[in-house]
């Protein structure tokens, strides 16, 4: 099993992983705008998300960002869409949206 990392340009294509594999999707947020990332919707083959965590930047500046983990474990072999979203969940409000396309072998 291996762990591998991908962020925002992870996006533009698809993403080779094996099945047993972790996916560790990184993105930027800040919190305190309200807008936070979440999985909306997961297409194709099981993806299990098994954590979502957030980590605070460098600075300890009111109001700084950080960044979103989420996890992701890849059971089956086959093509899953993991689309996220970054909204304010009590307006409904989406300031951005990916689609990460991953290929388990």
């Amino acid at each position: 099993m291996v762990e591998h990392l991908a962020d925002r340009t992870s996006a533009e294509g698809p993403f080779e992983v094996e099945r047993g594999d972790t996916v560790r999707l990184v993105l930027d947020e800040n919190p305190t705008t309200g807008f936070r990332w979440s999985v909306a919707a997961i297409d194709g083959v099981p993806v299990e998300v098994v954590g979502s965590d957030f980590a605070p930047g460098p600075t300890t500046r009111p109001g700084a960002g950080g960044r979103r983990e989420f996890l992701l474990h890849t059971p089956q072999p086959g093509t899953a869409e993991v689309r996220l979203e970054l909204r304010r969940t009590w307006s409904g409000e989406r300031a951005d949206a990916l689609c990460f396309t991953l290929r388990i072998t």
